[in-house]
């Protein structure tokens, strides 16, 4: 799951064209075949900014910070119950 989730916050961070929000916008249509509600953007961002300000002191390095930040929101989205269970 770290692996895949890892390998996906890559592909996103790679897309130059799209900001934050398109992101993760892109992630839920990837993840669940859907854009993301504007309370889920919020959200994720929400989320993103706390952990960056977390792995602050773990993780001088920038780029290494952000990758590990999408990673972690990656994960949450392919670990929730819309993921796994398909209607």
């Amino acid at each position: 799951m770290a692996q895949a989730s890892e390998s996906l916050a890559a592909g996103l961070l790679k897309r130059p064209e799209l900001d934050d929000t398109g992101r993760v916008q892109r992630l839920y249509v990837k993840a669940y075949g859907r854009n993301a509600t504007p309370k889920e953007v919020a959200r994720a961002q929400a989320l993103l900014s706390d952990l960056e300000r977390a792995l602050l002191s773990r993780e001088p390095d920038g780029e290494k910070r952000r990758l590990q930040c999408w990673a972690l929101l990656c994960q949450a989205v392919l670990a929730a119950n819309e993921f796994v269970y398909i209607r």
